[in-house]
Order: C-alpha cells, then sequence, then structure tokens
C-alpha cells in the first residue's frame, strides 16, 4: 500500500505539472496570433476608412466634373438648335422664293440639284469650314431647301413619260452636281498657281544654275 501510495503521489504531480506547462505552451501560440489577428484588423479598418474618403473626393470631383460638361453641352445644344433653326427658316424661304419663280416640276428639280453642288462642297470641303457653319448650312439651309418628298409625289403623280424623264434627270443631275462641287471644292483655291509656280521655279534652278558653276570651274582651271 505504501508503494503504491507513494507511487500515486509521485505520479500526480507530474500529470498536473505536464497540463500546465501545455496549456502555458498553448496560451503561449495562441496569444501571438490574436495580437496579430488584432492589429491587422486595425490595419484594414483604417485602410478602409482611408479608401471611402478617397472615394468620396474622388465621386465629388467627377460630379462637378459632368456638372460642367452638362451645363457646357447644354449651352452648345442650344446654339446647335438656334442654328438649325435660322438656316432651316432661310432655306425654306429660299425653297418658297424658287418655287414661286419656278413654278412646276422646274423649281423642284432646280432645287434639289442646286442643293445637292452645296451639300457636295461643303461635305469635300472637310474642316475648312467652322462647325457651326457647317451646322447652320448643312443641316439647317440645305435640309430645308432641298426636299425628296415632293420630288417622289411629283414622279408619281406626273405622266409615265414626263415622270421618267423627272426622276433621270433629278438623280442624274443631283449626282453629277455633287460629284462636280466636291472635286472642286477638294482642290481649292490656287493649287494650279503654286504647283505651276514650283515646277517652273525648279526648272529655272536646274538649268540656270549648274551652267555657270561649271563653266566658272573650267575657266578655273
Amino acid at each position: 500500500m505504501r508503494s503504491f501510495a507513494s507511487t500515486s503521489s509521485s505520479v500526480s504531480p507530474l500529470t498536473v505539472d505536464s497540463s500546465r506547462v501545455t496549456v502555458c505552451s498553448s496560451s503561449s501560440t495562441l496569444l501571438p496570433g490574436i495580437y496579430g489577428e488584432g492589429d491587422s484588423a486595425r490595419i484594414s479598418l483604417r485602410q478602409t476608412v482611408a479608401s471611402h474618403r478617397r472615394k468620396r473626393a474622388t465621386e465629388r470631383s467627377v460630379f462637378a466634373t459632368a456638372t460642367t460638361v452638362e451645363s457646357v453641352s447644354r449651352t452648345d445644344g442650344s446654339l446647335a438648335a438656334v442654328l438649325v433653326t435660322v438656316g432651316g427658316a432661310v432655306g425654306a424661304s429660299l425653297r418658297y422664293g424658287l418655287a414661286v419663280v419656278v413654278p412646276g416640276l422646274g423649281a423642284t428639280l432646280a432645287a434639289n440639284v442646286v442643293g445637292s453642288a452645296a451639300l457636295g462642297a461643303l461635305v469635300a470641303a472637310g474642316d475648312r469650314p467652322s462647325p457651326r457653319v457647317r451646322l447652320a448650312l448643312g443641316t439647317g439651309l440645305l435640309s430645308s431647301f432641298t426636299t425628296y418628298s415632293t420630288f417622289a409625289v411629283e414622279a408619281v403623280t406626273a405622266t409615265p413619260g414626263v415622270a421618267v424623264v423627272y426622276v433621270v434627270a433629278s438623280v442624274g443631275l443631283g449626282l453629277a452636281a455633287a460629284a462636280l462641287a466636291g472635286t472642286l471644292a477638294r482642290r481649292g483655291p490656287g493649287d494650279d498657281g503654286g504647283s505651276s509656280g514650283t515646277e517652273g521655279g525648279a526648272a529655272t534652278g536646274d538649268t540656270a544654275e549648274p551652267e555657270p558653276e561649271e563653266a566658272k570651274g573650267c575657266d578655273r582651271r
């Protein structure tokens, strides 16, 4: 009995000590992890708040930029509407005056041919006219001056022979006028004179300058 008691008494302190050592070791391994997670949580929270503030500042600047762009676009839109309205009024007035002077199919034919030539030249000119001029002339004046609906109705209501001649003349002359006016607008003023002048200068330079130099070289020798 004494040996068993002594054995049990000697074993129990070792068991308690080992459990204490195990608990201490486990707590020592867990504490750094807990502190590490807390630090990362605080850092992530600070980063989230900072990113949210930056996002709000960016949204405010973008909103201000969008408001400015919207106000500018509204101003340009109002100006465009005024230009188109004024140009359309002028074109409609010219169209009416042409119909009074030249009654019948000739007024529509003349309006479409002249309008095709003017629009072909305007488009071929590219960026030389300002956007406001192109808007007032192309979208406003020429759109109201020319008329395809009247051309179609007149072609349908005319007699078959007149309708054929009218359609062929309108389409053919309109295409020819647009092509010719576009070609002339692409060339621009003074292209032929400039090219001839450069060619003439090059020719005189090639024929006049080398001969005196060669002659001088021969004289010196």
